[in-house]
Parts: C-alpha cells; structure tokens; sequence
C-alpha cells in the first residue's frame, strides 16, 4: 500500500532533527502546503492539523481532507508544490539521507497494490523536487483509511484459505466477545520461559522482555489468574503429550526444545499455540535465524493439520523483532507466506496473518505475485 502515511514515515527517515515529533515534521510540510493553496477547514476555519489528528493519519485511520485534495486538481498544482519541495528540503531534509528515502519511496510506489500502472511511471522522474512533489501529490490523492480486521486473501483451496488482516493479534484470544474457538500463535524461545523482565531483578535464567509479543502475552496471562509455575506445567505436559524430546542446556538445569516446538494452551475456549522460534545465547540475549523461522513455519504447518481442527489460526509476523533475525515486516511476511504456500498441502483450516495499524503500508501481497486463486 502507498498512503500519505507512507509518504511522511518514509520522509522522516531524512529528517535533518531525528528527534523532531511526528506532529512537527508533517505540520512544516502541511502547514506550507495550506498557506500556499491558502486552504480553509469545512466551514471556514482555519485547517490545522493536531497532534491527534497526524496520529491518525499516520496510522492510516484518517481521510485526507477534501479541500487538500482538491489542490491536485489545480492546474498551477505541480508548480506550487516543486516550490514548497524545494523549501522543504533546504529547510527539513538532510541532503546525504534523501536519496535513500527517494529510493525507499519508488520501491513502496512500486510494489503498491494500490496503485495502477499508469500513476507508478512516477518513479522514473529523476529530479529529486519534481519526484518528491508528483509523490506527494499522489499521496494525497489516494485513499488513506484502511478497514481494520478486513482481509485481503492471498491463497484459496476449498475451504483452507490463507489471507491477510489488520488488527491486534491478542484479540483474537482474550477478547470474550469473541465467541467461535480458534488457535492465536505466540512466538516463544525454545525453553519455553514463563518470566518476564520486570517481575525479577535477577535470576540464574534467561528473562523474557515485556515488550515482546511473548512477554505482552506472558503479562495477560498473569493478569487472568494464572502463575508461573501453572504455565510450566501447562507447557510441559503440552509438549510431552505431543512427543517432543527436550535437552538441558549446558551448565544448567533450564529444559530447551527443538526449534518449531509448539505448546497448546487452552484459555477460555480458544487455544494459543506457543511457537519455538528462538534460543537464549550466553549473555540470556535472544537470537534466531531465517532458517529457523522456516522450520518453525513448518512445523507449525504440521502440528496445525494434526491438532488443529480446522480452527481459524491468527498468525503474526516473525523474526521482525527481539529475535534477531533482523527481518524487515515486508521480508517476513514475503518468508511466511512462501513457507507456508510451499507446505500448502499441509493447510487444514484458515489461517490469517496478522499485522498492527500503521504497518498496513509496509506490507505488500502483491510483492511476491500473491494473489486470490480457486
């Protein structure tokens, strides 16, 4: 997807001040933009843009004004803008970081389903003020709001079905609305830790981070009654019922599991499906590798087509975060729907991949030639 979102996210990269706020570098563009098209609000007032208001923009979740729009239909539009650009790279860009961002930009145009052919020619100007204002323009042409928990299929067979939706992964498995049983997968280290950093300042074992999927997991968990040592046991007798051989680490009593490991926990008529993707090295840091995110996928596959049921499993991104493995959210998700396409006989079911508000234009299905197929 290419949005105005898109657009400044991308520009920000060659901030002058990296540590201006969201709001200051959209509203040096935005409010010379309004004073030159001299552009007034719905009624009148003046158009400003708040804090709140570039939030939502940047997170897709806002319309771009009418009357902002409306400038590209002007004729002296392009002209005005190449002048504003240029004002705006003198005064905001750091002239040894635009290249990349021009570069990033053509590649998000590019790839864009959501943009046709005609308007990607865009990307063949080589002036740098000319490029930058036809991709503003075209920001602002496009539509910015996207539907939240809707889906965009990526491969159909029957009734297994692999797409993709934009929400919050824990919903899915606390939300007691929800009603229907299905499977949320939780990418976990390989010795299953039930600890996270906050709760303990010291300990002879490896901390999970509070801000890992994990970690954010582990605290919701604790939150609905259950302790350390229940999930312990929960996870072990999981694994042993599924026949998964376990080692010790070396100099320590700390149980460790294949990569690709999976633990079924049950939680109010829904289950989580805690997923080995990673091991903790010597200094307790977490690390993890492509190839393991491949095996894990996998294995996921196969333990999903035996257990599974045929219940809707929400899968999130991998290997983008504390893992390591240094995956950008287009490259893992180009990795876990090729896995999964490549053990497609496998699928028994509807899975779904699921990725935040905001990352909705850093992940393209049409990247990698995905599309709807019977």
């Amino acid at each position: 997807m290419y949005t105005i979102s898109s657009f400044f996210k991308l520009m920000k990269k060659a901030c002058i001040n990296p540590a201006i706020s969201n709001e200051e570098f959209v509203n040096s563009l935005l409010d010379r933009v309004i004073e030159t098209f001299k552009l007034k609000g719905r009624n009148g007032e003046s158009l400003i843009f708040t804090k709140s208001r570039v939030s939502d923009l940047l997170r897709n979740r806002s319309k771009i004004p009418a009357n902002l729009q409306g400038i590209a239909r002007r004729t002296d539009c392009k002209k005005l803008m190449i002048e504003i650009m240029e004002w705006f790279y003198e005064e905001m860009l750091d002239g040894t970081l635009i290249d990349q961002s021009i570069l990033l930009i053509k590649e998000q145009i590019e790839n864009a389903d959501n943009i046709i052919a005609k308007q990607k020619e865009i990307t063949k100007c080589d002036n740098r003020n000319e490029f930058l204002s036809e991709a503003f323009i075209l920001a602002i042409k496009t539509e910015n709001t996207l539907n939240l928990g809707g889906s965009q299929s990526i491969w159909k067979k029957g009734a297994n079905v692999l797409d993709l939706v934009v929400g919050d992964l824990f919903k899915y498995g606390f939300d007691n609305r929800v009603k229907e049983p299905l499977i949320t997968v939780i990418p976990v280290d390989d010795s299953f830790e039930t600890r996270i950093t906050k709760q303990t300042d010291s300990s002879c074992h490896p901390l999970v981070s509070e801000k890992t999927i994990h970690g954010n997991w582990l605290s919701r968990m604790y939150k609905c009654g259950y302790t350390h040592d229940k999930l312990k046991t929960m996870i072990n007798n999981s694994i042993i019922r599924s026949n998964d051989k376990t080692k010790k680490q070396e100099g320590s009593e700390l149980k460790v599991y294949p990569i690709g490991t999976i633990a079924s926990i049950p939680h109010c008529g829904k289950t989580f499906y805690l997923l080995a993707i990673s091991h903790f090295n010597d200094d307790g840091m977490s690390n993890s590798t492509k190839k393991d995110i491949e095996i894990s996928i996998v294995r996921l596959m196969e333990y999903y087509n035996t257990f599974g049921q045929g219940y809707h499993l929400y899968l999130p991104l991998l290997g983008t975060g504390r893992s390591r493995v240094g995956l950008s959210l287009q490259e893992s998700f180009d990795l876990i729907v090729r896995t999964i396409l490549d053990n497609c006989e496998k699928m028994n079911g509807e899975i779904s991949i699921v990725i935040l508000p905001g990352e909705e234009s850093s992940v393209s299905i049409t990247r990698i030639g995905c599309i709807s197929r019977q």
